[in-house]
């Protein structure tokens, strides 16, 4: 076969150690080293620039092009907006190894291909390619993007602005797909562009398919046998209306007798009202029980259409549910009813939860029966906004009493510059739905200020025996305050623990405080001994306004200014408000 066109570079003579080392491992550096170069290192992939680190391979000396040209995994993956005569060598020497054909237009993917601007031509050429080719394919993945915009720009005068994403698409799914394990087929068009049929996707012959992600087209698989699929990601609905009505999501889902991850996205904001009411509308199908889901996720549901589905399905091996709600904001949220009873058996009376805060919503985790296996519960707020935990805690709050957990630990996601913290009253709400908590322990960097006031009302979680802080965002004075207030009321906590290492003491900048009225006859100093009966850790951030972690920036500067107006009168400790800080 003739060198495919590159920059060559001048052959080196072999090192006498390295041309000793066997082929086998040479074959085996060459695939990892060259895997990188189809993954985005956080900007937008280069396709050219990928094949010339392949080719680059094989013109370093005559052993390793021996060496590459031989090995046909090296050759299996093809991006479609390579030049035809690269595709074919690389085809040919893959050398019946499954291929794996790539091309993404869309630049809302991890690997969008910047140079995929491709013309009307080529695009047919590409769906005839991969027919051609079906039969050896074992990866299909293709995120495209069509439009009168893009056709009319692509077309040259070529009268061939009339191409729709049917003519590229439809002749290789109706193919036979025998070699095919995973597909992707994610559009972006027009909505005269979306709208094909297919019959009877792969002519029912896709006996291998592991793994399918249809979004963006109307492409039904109600009518396929795909006995390996274990993985499916399918809209809904979309620009041309509903694809499935809710209730034939439960049978869709018992054809797939292997399927472990189902992800549903919806778009409500694409649906005429009428449409709404159709995709919701009611049938008198039996229940499911789908043993071997254990992940979903539920993009644009609201709650009434997620209490809704669950009432038809049940799912005893669920261990990771991720929850949306929908983006228009004309739509009224509706918060999630209360769990059905099968989600009972292992969302019901934990011992123990688990709640992170993340920039985009809340992650709810909790321990499954006397297994070391978690539940974990995402909610998740479309836009990241300072609203965020405040929506998703209001759209769960219906179930979070089911959870009355004995311990609870507060974290927040670990790579956030920024994390949003529900307020004093939303606080309130969340342990009131624990009546059996006795132990709560924060860890790392949260404005906990909230917790400790909605802490202060000792009526809430009475049987609260523990405190434990690890490192979080508060100001000491009200720690020490509430701890004296619960004291008094008879609800007071007997452990205390700080552990701040890594954070040092300011005085918040701003901050009317004074102290503890230390003439008052019931005051006997900041000794933490005075106001729990065990306490460890660092006892001078009980007599400070604020703390910061340890090289962080002023964490009660980086959120959007809230005037604060508050007058707290905790009996012992008298502050009022006045800065512009949210802490």
């Amino acid at each position: 076969m003739d060198p495919l066109p590159t920059t060559r570079r001048a052959e080196q003579p072999p090192n006498s150690r390295a041309s000793s080392l066997p082929s086998e491992l040479f074959s085996n550096i060459f695939e990892r080293s060259l895997a990188d170069s189809f993954i985005s290192q956080g900007e937008p992939l280069d396709a050219f620039r990928t094949l010339e680190n392949i080719l680059n391979v094989t013109h370093v000396c005559h052993r390793w092009r021996e060496i590459a040209v031989a090995d046909s995994r090296l050759w299996s993956t093809v991006i479609l907006s390579w030049p035809g005569e690269a595709i074919e060598a690389f085809i040919t020497r893959s050398n019946g190894v499954r291929l794996r054909f790539v091309l993404n237009m869309l630049n809302r993917h991890d690997d969008f291909y910047a140079d995929s601007d491709l013309s009307i031509p080529q695009l047919r050429g590409i769906g005839t390619l991969i027919s051609r080719n079906m039969a050896k394919i074992g990866a299909l993945e293709l995120a495209l993007l069509v439009s009168e915009c893009t056709l009319d720009l692509k077309s040259d005068g070529d009268g061939a602005t009339d191409c729709l994403l049917s003519e590229i698409c439809s002749p290789f799914l109706h193919s036979e797909a025998p070699s095919l394990e995973r597909l992707t087929l994610s559009t972006q068009c027009d909505a005269e562009h979306s709208t094909f049929a297919v019959e009877h996707l792969f002519q029912g012959k896709a006996s291998n398919l592991r793994d399918m992600k249809l979004l963006g087209n109307h492409i039904r698989f109600t009518e396929v046998s795909l006995p390996t699929l274990t993985t499916v990601h399918f809209d809904l609905s979309g620009v041309n209306g509903v694809l499935y009505h809710l209730m034939v999501i439960p049978p869709l889902l018992s054809q797939l007798p292997r399927v472990k991850t189902v992800s549903l996205e919806h778009h409500p904001e694409h649906l005429t009202a009428n449409e709404i009411l159709a995709f919701r509308s009611p049938t008198d199908s039996p229940k499911f029980v789908l043993q071997t889901i254990t992940y979903m996720k539920m993009d644009g549901l609201d709650g009434h259409e997620i209490g809704q589905l669950f009432s038809r399905i049940e799912l005893p091996a669920l261990r990771t549910l991720i929850t949306c709600p929908p983006t228009e904001d004309s739509i009224e949220l509706t918060a999630i009813p209360r769990f059905p009873l099968w989600m009972h058996t292992f969302f019901k009376d934990v011992p123990h939860v688990t709640l992170c805060f993340d920039q985009v919503g809340i992650r709810i985790e909790s321990p499954i029966g006397d297994t070391e296996d978690l539940f974990t519960w995402q909610i998740h707020d479309t836009y990241v906004s300072p609203e965020s935990v405040s929506i998703c805690l209001e759209w769960c709050s219906k179930n979070l009493e089911l959870l009355n957990p004995e311990s609870l630990r507060i974290i927040r996601a670990p790579d956030l510059v920024e994390c949003y913290a529900p307020q004093a009253d939303q606080w309130e709400d969340v342990l009131s739905s624990f009546p059996r908590l006795s132990s709560i322990t924060v860890d790392g960097k949260i404005r906990i200020v909230s917790l400790i006031e909605a802490l202060t009302t000792s009526e809430l979680v009475p049987a609260l025996r523990e405190f434990h802080i690890h490192e979080a965002l508060f100001i000491g004075k009200l720690l020490y305050c509430m701890l004296h207030q619960r004291r008094v009321n008879n609800a007071g906590i007997r452990r205390l623990h700080l552990n701040m290492r890594g954070c040092t003491l300011y005085e918040a900048f701003d901050i009317k405080c004074e102290k503890v009225n230390e003439d008052d006859e019931e005051f006997t100093g900041y000794d933490p001994n005075n106001i729990v009966e065990a306490f460890s850790g660092d006892a001078d951030f009980l007599e400070h306004n604020s703390v910061r972690g340890f090289g962080d920036a002023d964490w009660n500067d980086d959120v959007t200014s809230i005037e604060y107006n508050r007058f707290f009168d905790f009996g012992l400790f008298r502050w009022t408000g006045g800065w512009h800080h949210d802490f």
